[in-house]
């Protein structure tokens, strides 16, 4: 399972033969447990590592292997993922009939085990091949069952793929009101959902914070907790001794007077500690957030929306950026 979530992680960061190397271990240890499901999962992984590469020919062999397995097992749901990652490699391969007919053996599945984001998916998938193929009616009403799906789960980036696929098929008929109303939608969703990430973000950072203030202010109660034993300690050695000897009564006195000024010390000293925490805390929400914006959200842990009467927006669109973007590293 660890080696499985590592390459996961390597893949995410750009690094698939890395990955790659996780999964062949992960597969051969759950080879000798004998766990189908977990193998056929593995090829699964193992093939879009390798459609990635554009080494298709590997890339079925692992997928042909990860649906036979499926199969074996009983699993549509299996089945169908893996069919739909064959459909790619039609695609890809500009095998488009042989793409749409895969992937329309995945939809059935997806029907018949009701999975509906499964669906969704798969209709837009269908979509986008119909679209190649200039089967522009066709490909409508595969985005429009791929949107109406994702409504009713409530699934906001598929139906953001949905606006945008239907804003390049209307663009195509040369309906520009239409392409851009659905653009402007696509746009919006695509805003809620980064909004959405971005409020997940202060709050991890808000709750981070309030942590380790809580932390701080625990570790301080134990050391005064720690201090005022030792402290009547102290005392009660005092009265104790202070029958016999007065001098080592007002040493003791003294050493009670040390410790409360080097209390009082290490207390102004977590004071300023925290101080910081906080200038921190606020400089990160300052940088994510307009001050008001921040003010608002710190008083009453909300913030109205606003309306500004005018406003300039700029869209800009790179040719085949995408691709660009899928092939050149980082730097």
């Amino acid at each position: 399972d660890n080696l499985v979530r590592m390459a996961n992680i390597l893949q995410a960061i750009g690094e698939p033969d890395s990955a790659y190397v996780k999964l062949q271990h992960s597969l051969a240890i759950y080879t000798e447990l004998d766990d189908k499901m977990e193998q056929a999962k593995i090829l699964n992984g193992l093939g879009s590592i390798e459609i990635d590469r554009s080494k298709f020919e590997k890339a079925l062999e692992y997928l042909n292997r990860s649906k036979a397995i499926y199969e074996q097992i009983g699993s549509v749901e299996g089945i169908a993922a893996t069919l739909s990652n064959i459909s790619t490699i039609y695609s890809k391969r500009d095998q488009l009939n042989l793409a749409m007919e895969t992937q329309q053996n995945a939809l059935d599945l997806y029907k018949e085990a009701g999975m509906k984001y499964g669906q969704s998916i798969a209709h837009l998938n269908i979509g986008e091949f119909l679209m190649k193929q200039s089967k522009y009616k066709d490909a409508m009403s595969h985005f429009i069952f791929a949107l109406n799906i994702s409504e009713d789960t409530g699934d906001k980036s598929t139906q953001k793929t949905a606006f945008s696929n239907l804003s390049s098929l209307y663009a195509a008929l040369g309906d520009h009101k239409k392409a851009y109303d659905y653009q402007i939608k696509a746009i919006a969703l695509e805003k809620e959902i980064a909004g959405a990430e971005i409020t997940k973000q202060v709050n991890r950072k808000m709750i981070s914070y309030e942590f380790e203030l809580k932390e701080k202010e625990y570790q301080y109660q134990q050391k005064l907790t720690e201090s005022e034993l030792q402290k009547q300690q102290l005392l009660a050695d005092r009265r104790s001794m202070q029958r016999n000897i007065s001098i080592v009564g007002i040493l003791l006195l003294l050493m009670v007077a040390t410790v409360i000024s080097r209390n009082y010390f290490k207390q102004k000293q977590l004071n300023n500690l925290l101080s910081i925490e906080r200038d921190k805390s606020e400089k990160l929400l300052l940088n994510i957030l307009p001050k008001e914006i921040a003010d608002e959200l710190k008083e009453k842990g909300e913030s109205e929306a606003r309306l500004f009467e005018d406003v300039s927006v700029v869209f800009t669109d790179f040719k085949d950026f995408s691709k660009l973007a899928g092939r050149l590293s980082a730097q």
